[in-house]
């Protein structure tokens, strides 16, 4: 039972996610959970470092209001 509720939670929560960013920022937000740098990030998406930042920085924003709720 309580792994049902963990999964249905884990599936809440990621459905908030996908739909609270766009598709580059849940992708940058995917890779960077399993561990890319900003500088492997940029060569991956073909972003300067500063594009990755900005969009850590978004997605940081967007789920601390979504989540706050």
């Amino acid at each position: 039972e309580e792994s049902f509720l963990n999964s249905e939670a884990e599936s809440e929560l990621k459905e908030i996610i996908v739909k609270s960013l766009n598709r580059f920022e849940y992708l940058i937000l995917v890779y960077y959970l399993k561990g890319y740098s900003y500088r492997e990030l940029s060569d991956i998406f073909n972003k300067n470092e500063k594009a990755v930042d900005n969009a850590l920085q978004r997605i940081r924003k967007k789920l601390l209001l979504v989540l706050d709720k």
